[in-house]
């Protein structure tokens, strides 16, 4: 994919390891990563406003 992609993870994801969103980011050569410390799994709904912002940003 050469299209840019934004990735969001959060770092206490229970389900998908945060090991998997990086590696994601390495191979894919236009993509974004933003790992949020504090969220799970829905790391969106878990940090709305912040990461609404991002999205916006991006």
């Amino acid at each position: 994919m050469t299209q840019p992609e934004l990735i969001v993870q959060g770092q206490e994801d229970a389900l998908v390891p945060v090991v998997n969103a990086i590696n994601m980011s390495k191979s894919l050569p236009n993509a974004r990563l933003i790992v949020y410390p504090d969220a799970g799994h829905a790391a969106f709904s878990n940090i709305m406003t912040t990461s609404f912002g991002k999205l916006l940003n991006f």
